[in-house]
């Protein structure tokens, strides 16, 4: 099979095609990188919204939607819990009764700071990691 190298719709440099692409790695990359900023911009639109139930539901969705450690679903139980604790310094920051600016601190967050637990599993984990 020949090498075939086409010029990159976007930044127009020469690359070797693979099947049907029409745009290089690094173009695929930020392309890639875009959208994700876009979701995020989405979200944080929907978030506005003032129905605190309907942003916690959706950030919950987000976030997969349950529990990791056994799988419970019900978005009532579901809670945000910090991986290494600080929770409680970090709402301080925050403020009491503004959850829209925790919800969105939550959604742009990539360093894996954050994850979904039952609230039965925040608890046990709270009391093993001797948080309480």
């Amino acid at each position: 099979m020949a090498k075939v190298f086409v010029n990159c719709k976007k930044c127009f440099t020469k690359f070797r095609r693979e099947k049907r692409e029409w745009i290089c790695k690094k173009c695929r990359e930020v392309s890639e990188l875009d959208y994700l900023k876009q979701k995020v911009i989405d979200l944080k639109k929907k978030l506005k919204d003032r129905n605190p139930y309907r942003n916690r539901k959706l950030l919950i969705k987000r976030m997969g939607g349950c529990c990791i450690r056994c799988g419970f679903d019900d978005w009532r139980a579901l809670q945000i819990d910090h991986v290494n604790g600080g929770g409680r310094k970090e709402l301080k920051t925050i403020g009491k009764g503004n959850s829209k600016n925790y919800y969105i601190s939550v959604l742009e967050d990539t360093s894996g700071k954050y994850q979904l637990l039952c609230a039965n599993c925040n608890w046990i984990k709270r009391s093993e990691n001797k948080e309480i």
